[in-house]
C-alpha cells in the first residue's frame, strides 16, 4: 500500500533532447478556440496567482485608476475663478500693487517688464501706462491727498506721477541701487523710501529736494515707514 507507479506519467514526456527537428514533434489533437475560450494557466502563472490571491482583474483596475502605477499623474483640480475682473496689459509678472486711498477705485500696479500701469476699479484697459523705468517695478504708493503716485524700481530711480493723467511730475535719483520700499507722509507731500544699498532718503515734492539722507545701516533697508502721527519714522535693522 505504500508503493505507486510512474509508468503513465514518464511515458507521456517527450525527452526534448532527442528531438533533433520540428517535424519530430507529433501534434496528436488539434483543438481550435472560440471567442470566450481561454488558454490554460502556466506553471509560472498559477504560481503567481497562489501567491497574490484570486487573479479578478483588480490590477487592472488599479493601473487605470493610478495606484498601482507610481508615475500616475494627481487627478486635476477644478479651482473656481472668483476674480470680479482680470487685467492683463503686463507682459511679465506683478511685483507691487497700491490702492488709492483718497480714490479707492483707482489703483495701480508695477511689473517686471520696467513698467507701472494705473487702472480705474470696472474697466479692463489701463488708465495709462507709466514707462521710463530700466529695471522691475518694485514698488508703488499713493500719496494721502490722492494726486500723487509714486514708482520705484530696482533700477534706483524714483518717479513721481500725476494723478489720473500719468503725467510725469519728477524723476528723483540718488540711491545707488534698487528700491525697496516707498511712504507717503500722512499729512503732506513728503516721501520717504529705501534702498538696497543701506540708505533711505526723503525728499519733498513736487520741488523733488532732498530733505535727508540717512546712511546708518550696513545692509538694504528692507521696510520703513513715519509713525502715526506722523513726526519720526522707523527703518528696521
Amino acid at each position: 500500500h505504500g508503493s505507486f507507479s510512474m509508468e503513465s506519467d514518464t511515458e507521456s514526456v517527450i525527452d526534448m533532447a532527442e528531438v533533433a527537428m520540428m517535424d519530430d514533434l507529433l501534434v496528436s489533437e488539434e483543438v481550435e478556440l472560440g471567442p470566450d475560450d481561454k488558454p490554460p494557466l502556466s506553471d509560472d502563472d498559477e504560481d503567481d496567482d497562489a501567491e497574490g490571491g484570486e487573479g479578478d482583474g483588480n490590477d487592472a483596475d488599479e493601473l487605470m485608476d493610478g495606484e498601482g502605477s507610481s508615475n500616475a499623474l494627481p487627478p486635476t483640480e477644478v479651482i473656481d475663478d472668483l476674480s470680479v475682473s482680470q487685467l492683463s496689459a503686463h507682459t511679465s509678472s506683478v511685483f507691487s500693487v497700491a490702492v488709492n486711498a483718497a480714490q479707492p477705485q483707482l489703483f495701480a500696479t508695477g511689473g517686471g517688464d520696467d513698467l507701472a500701469y494705473m487702472w480705474q476699479l470696472g474697466s479692463a484697459d489701463p488708465v495709462c501706462k507709466l514707462s521710463g523705468h530700466t529695471d522691475t517695478v518694485s514698488c508703488l504708493a499713493y500719496s494721502s491727498d490722492g494726486q500723487m503716485l509714486a514708482t520705484g524700481g530696482l533700477d534706483g530711480n524714483v518717479r513721481v506721477w500725476a494723478v489720473p493723467s500719468g503725467e510725469l511730475i519728477i524723476s528723483l535719483d540718488g540711491p545707488t541701487q534698487g528700491i525697496n520700499w516707498l511712504c507717503w507722509h500722512n499729512r503732506g507731500a513728503v516721501l520717504l523710501t529705501g534702498s538696497e544699498d543701506a540708505t533711505a532718503w526723503m525728499w519733498k515734492l513736487p520741488e523733488g529736494n532732498a530733505m535727508q539722507i540717512f546712511s546708518a545701516h550696513s545692509a538694504s533697508v528692507g521696510y520703513g515707514g513715519f509713525t502715526n502721527g506722523g513726526g519720526p519714522f522707523v527703518t528696521p535693522p
